[in-house]
């Protein structure tokens, strides 16, 4: 089996040479991941001698490549699309967080046992405190998508105490079935709501959050949501953060809502994500500067 990595990784070495510490990214693709230069700044600020890559990994290679990294000394990974759900079959023990929320995206080898958690659902709660003054509890909420990262976002605001939780999706059925295993959690009232009958729910809701890849760099710069719903007062948060201002951004900006992008996201899931492999404080300013210097260069 052959492991691919971004071109301007250092590449694999030995298991032998325990003196590195071993993390890595897996996705399919992953080549446009900026998580490597993120990392490499925490290292560095935290004084470790550590590597971090984005390997590319196909679906029918996923438990072969975990099985070769375990083999190869790496003892923390971030998981990201499409394995997210998939890794459960690989993994000998899911943090409870993670078995609810459906979804794993941080592995750490602990005593020879892949353990996985998920961080994503606290690290955007976390990013949306640290970026905007919003009070969640009670409030009423449009969440635009129904996949991974709506699952998860949906789980810590439900969790957060938010009143009305309202779920849109292209395909009905996905919407249905997440509202479903989100009302389980008991926690306000979860419902979904077809594109044609959207409207009403977006224009009054207090946060507007948008979790598909619609309007991300490769994708076209259109808005998936029409801006004439927006509104002054509302927070519109996108979770995209290639760009770092969507062409929603940008529309909800000018209709006077504040926005909030998905890089805080990224930073404080990797942070979090850091902490459990290594019992460490992340030092989540030099990741954020590595990060956004990563994605202007990339502009």
């Amino acid at each position: 089996m052959s492991l691919q990595r971004n071109e301007s990784d250092q590449g694999f070495r030995s298991v032998k040479d325990m003196t590195h510490r071993r993390f890595a990214l897996l996705g399919y693709p992953v080549a446009h991941s900026k998580s490597p230069k993120m990392m490499a700044a925490a290292f560095h600020e935290m004084g470790l001698r550590a590597t971090y890559e984005a390997i590319s990994c196909s679906p029918e290679n996923l438990g072969l490549t975990l099985d070769t990294l375990k083999q190869r000394g790496y003892t923390g990974l971030n998981i990201t699309i499409p394995h997210k759900q998939a890794i459960f079959a690989y993994l000998d023990w899911v943090d409870e967080t993670a078995r609810s929320i459906g979804a794993v995206n941080t592995v750490v080898l602990r005593d020879g046992e892949w353990h996985g958690y998920n961080t994503d659902a606290l690290g955007y709660i976390r990013s949306l405190s640290e970026e905007v003054s919003l009070k969640l509890p009670g409030m009423k909420v449009v969440i635009w998508g129904a996949g991974g990262a709506a699952r998860a976002v949906g789980h810590g605001l439900l969790l957060e105490g938010v009143g009305e939780l309202s779920l849109v999706n292209r395909t009905p059925q996905k919407a249905r079935e997440l509202a479903n295993d989100l009302s389980k959690l008991r926690l306000g009232n979860v419902q979904a709501v077809s594109m044609e009958s959207a409207e009403q729910d977006v224009r009054t809701a207090n946060l507007i959050v948008q979790t598909t890849p619609i309007g991300m760099t490769g994708y076209p710069a259109v808005s998936p949501i029409p801006s004439d719903w927006v509104r002054m007062g509302q927070v519109v948060s996108d979770l995209i953060y290639t760009p770092l201002k969507t062409t929603l951004m940008r529309a909800a900006h000018e209709r006077g809502a504040t926005v909030h992008g998905g890089a805080g996201m990224l930073v404080h899931q990797g942070a979090m994500a850091l902490e459990l492999w290594t019992g460490q404080s992340a030092p989540i300013k030099a990741m954020r500067q590595a990060l956004i210097a990563a994605l202007n260069e990339a502009k």
